[in-house]
């Protein structure tokens, strides 16, 4: 089917918490507070960068949203930490004007709510996903 094919380049993208990737990409805008309820290893990031698309001609190309579109900006939040089997859901997602995936889109670079986050460990022994720490951000 090849890359034109599967039209990659139409859906909005994220970086998904890749502050490295955001910068490289010339989107991300400026971090945003984390507090966990119990300190732990688990790796978890946030930010809010511009919205962007891949260019038409592959995923190395960026095609960044401007003022004009509807929701121009964009907060990345980490999708999984996958060595140590944890992901993140958004549990006050009813609070916000439009969610994307697994971002929170913005009119202005500004998040004037605070978005609370659970984090999910897979537990071996039980097979299933259970609640081990929540996730402030602001």
């Amino acid at each position: 089917m090849g890359w034109y094919g599967y039209e990659k380049y139409e859906d909005r993208r994220s970086t998904y918490g890749n502050e490295k990737e955001a910068k490289k990409r010339a989107v991300f805008l400026k971090p945003l507070i984390i507090e966990k309820q119990v300190q732990d290893s688990i790796e978890f990031n946030a930010f809010i960068e511009k919205g962007f698309r891949y260019g038409a001609h592959g995923v190395h190309q960026t095609k960044k949203f401007n003022e004009k579109d509807d929701y121009p900006y964009q907060v990345s939040l980490t999708l999984m930490d996958t060595l140590r089997s944890a992901t993140f859901r958004i549990t006050n997602s009813n609070e916000f004007d439009s969610i994307y995936r697994h971002s929170i889109l913005l009119e202005k670079p500004v998040l004037n709510d605070t978005v609370c986050i659970d984090i999910a460990q897979y537990q071996r022994e039980m097979k299933k996903y259970v609640v081990v720490n929540k996730i402030k951000v602001w």
